[in-house]
């Protein structure tokens, strides 16, 4: 069996927390990597079943399901937040693209290295791109887990600087 790429890395030479397997070629390209069946099968299939629900459906059970996280609608469509600070945003036909996708934030240089590897499914999204934001298309089957990877991620950004403003402001981070 062979060995799984590494993906690409930022120019500190880490990818930035995101795993191997997202920032690997498979999961780029929205290929489905092999897995051994396991003693949980039925609990896999199950899951299967779930899988009919919408983009947006599956992106909210994934934002929802961390800790201190709201969903608000703005611009017409739904923004997922930790302590009022936006970490995902779900499009749909923003501004007629005919595309459904998410923008979130990426560590440094994961923009520039996702969008270069596949740019069928990921791209440089407006108003927030040029702040290292990441879009990613769900209307092209996307890897699920490599997309609730991506949100975890991006929760963790905004998480952290929420907390060194805490931090700056005198004020102790709160607790998860």
């Amino acid at each position: 069996m062979a060995k799984p790429r590494t993906g690409p890395k930022t120019a500190s030479g880490a990818t930035g927390g995101l795993s191997a397997r997202v920032m690997s070629g498979d999961a780029r390209t929205g290929s489905k990597l092999p897995v051994a069946p396991s003693a949980n099968a039925k609990r896999t299939v199950k899951r299967k079943a779930s899988a009919d629900a919408t983009p947006v459906d599956r992106v909210r059970r994934i934002c929802l399901s961390l800790p201190d996280t709201a969903e608000k609608i703005a611009w017409g469509t739904p923004t997922f937040r930790i302590h009022d600070r936006i970490f995902v945003m779900y499009t749909d036909n923003h501004h007629r693209d005919a595309r459904a996708a998410i923008w979130c934030p990426v560590p440094e240089g994961a923009q520039a290295a996702m969008v270069s590897a596949d740019p069928e499914q990921f791209f440089v999204p407006p108003y927030v791109g040029p702040y290292g934001w990441l879009g990613i298309r769900l209307d092209r089957d996307p890897d699920w887990s490599a997309v609730a990877e991506f949100i975890l991620e991006a929760y963790r950004i905004i998480e952290a600087k929420q907390a060194a403003r805490r931090v700056a402001k005198g004020r102790r981070p709160t607790k998860r």
